[in-house]
C-alpha cells in the first residue's frame, strides 16, 4: 500500500491517475483543510509518486505542463526566471527559459 497525500487542487476520482501507474487506487480520503490522501493497493515508484503529486496539486493539464516547465528553468538556472514567474502569476503564456551560455 501507497498514500500520497497532498492538497487537491483538481478533482480526482478513481480513474484520475490510471495513466500514471498500473496500481488500482483502493481509497480517495478527504482531509482538513483541502488535503487529499490517495491510497494506491502497491507501492509506487518515485516517478510515480512525483506525478501523482503534480497532478493533486495542479489545477488543470495546462497548470501542470507551466509548473513542470518552471521547476525546469529553476533546475536549469533559466537567466529570465523572474519573467516566467511573472507570467505564472499573471495568467500569461509562459516564455521559453533562456539558459546561461
Amino acid at each position: 500500500m501507497t498514500d500520497v497525500t497532498a492538497p487537491a487542487r483538481r478533482p480526482l476520482g478513481y480513474t484520475t491517475f490510471a495513466d500514471l501507474t498500473a496500481l488500482p487506487m483502493t481509497n480517495i480520503l478527504p482531509g482538513p483543510n483541502g488535503m487529499m490522501t490517495i491510497r494506491f493497493d502497491g507501492e509506487l515508484t518515485l516517478p510515480e509518486s512525483a506525478a501523482i503529486l503534480d497532478r493533486m496539486t495542479s489545477s488543470s493539464d495546462g497548470d501542470q505542463a507551466d509548473r513542470a516547465l518552471i521547476r525546469g528553468a529553476v533546475d536549469d538556472d533559466a537567466t529570465n526566471l523572474p519573467a516566467i514567474l511573472a507570467a505564472y502569476v499573471m495568467g500569461d503564456p509562459l516564455p521559453t527559459p533562456i539558459l546561461p551560455a
